[in-house]
């Protein structure tokens, strides 16, 4: 895994306990293996139709049911195609050189940008692909609804070999400044594990189930967001939670970093946005949207959402308010989405087999019909 040489982790069905695993190695003998298909049958197979049929239905029934029926879609910048079916989760490297998807059935896909080259990585695992992330230095983690972790270190995506745990990896987030990196991964159980070199630790996270998290540029606060709908921030050097926001009536889909780490914004199921200031704690603004958000980024001045609803929105966060500056429909249900850094352009996956990529051009005429 390039750097990042931690321990193996395994998590037993016993609440809070650990089974140690393997040191991770570097050795040749981990080096250029191809990803192959598990070959799980039975239950897993059965789960991952189910979660593909249901993913089918909600996009008939969004095309049937939904008020936009009569709105013409807006087209694509372009789109990025491949074989793969029902891609769900997106990532792009910290310096935007690579995009990653991953699909319901496990599968990987990685562009090099900004030629768009595709690279197939291969079949990750059989299961629905909970939580894809890349580490600051071209670390790329894919964990799945069974608890298994896969990874591939750019910049030939060679695979390193990842003891998992049982329980299904929802985020991920890396204190990449320490002497001695951390991983640290959020279960869909609400327990946090935290990886180095030398242990494997657990704990309670205070949520029912984390959905997102955020480690402060200056590494010394996690910030994290739940099922229920709480935000925490969690001390690292005092080793405690020193705050609560009760902010979301549902659970929270996204977490976002302003530019400068001074505030963050999350976003909801209900559609509402919030926007916090990081060392004090507290609210700074809101906003709501019609439908769901599900997929969030903070570029600049402007916040950036996928939703539900098929449309990317975009805010204007100007004087600590939230003004909606434009949206577009893109006539399909967005299921994740990614912005460059510039924030010139975004990247959405829909339930389907193709990358979508659209400009995101300062001062466009509005869009929405909202």
């Amino acid at each position: 895994m390039g750097d990042w040489s931690v321990c193996a982790v395994r998590c037993s069905g016993q609440p809070g306990r650990v089974v140690p695993g393997q040191q991770l190695s570097t050795e040749n003998s981990y080096r250029n293996i191809p990803v192959y298909e598990f070959g799980r049958t039975g239950k897993a197979n059965i789960a991952v139709g189910v979660a593909v049929g249901v993913l089918a239905i909600a996009v008939v029934l969004f095309v049937f049911l939904s008020p936009n029926g009569s709105e013409t879609p807006v087209e694509p910048t372009r789109e990025l195609e491949s074989d793969a079916a029902v891609l769900t989760k997106l990532a792009i490297s910290d310096n935007g050189d690579a995009l990653a998807a991953a699909a319901a059935n496990g599968e990987v896909l990685v562009w090099r940008l900004p030629g768009r080259r595709l690279n197939v990585v291969g079949k990750a695992t059989d299961s629905p692909v909970t939580m894809l992330e890349w580490s600051p230095d071209g670390l790329l983690l894919c964990g799945d609804s069974s608890g298994l972790l896969r990874s591939w270190q750019q910049p030939e995506l060679e695979e390193s070999n990842i003891d998992s745990p049982r329980v299904a990896v929802t985020a991920c987030v890396f204190r990449q400044e320490l002497a001695d990196k951390q991983l640290l991964l959020g279960l869909s159980d609400g327990r946090i594990v935290t990886i180095d070199s030398s242990e494997t630790t657990l704990r309670d996270s205070g949520h029912r189930g984390v959905k997102a998290m955020l480690v402060s540029k200056d590494q010394k606060t996690l910030i994290s967001a739940g099922s229920e709908g709480k935000v925490i921030w969690y001390d690292f050097k005092q080793d405690e939670v020193v705050g609560t926001a009760s902010g979301h009536e549902t659970e929270i889909a996204a977490l976002a970093w302003s530019p400068d780490g001074a505030q963050f914004v999350s976003a909801d199921w209900n559609g509402e946005l919030r926007v916090w200031d990081t060392k004090q704690r507290k609210l700074v603004t809101e906003a709501s949207q019609p439908d769901a958000v599900s997929a969030l980024a903070w570029t600049e001045d402007r916040i950036v959402t996928g939703s539900w609803d098929g449309r990317i929105r975009v805010w204007n966060v100007e004087s600590n308010q939230l003004e909606l500056e434009f949206s577009i429909y893109t006539g399909q249900p967005i299921h994740d989405l990614v912005v460059e850094s510039s924030g010139e352009t975004a990247f959405t996956v829909s339930g389907d087999g193709s990358v979508r990529e659209w400009t995101l051009a300062k001062g466009k005429p509005s869009e929405s019909g909202e």
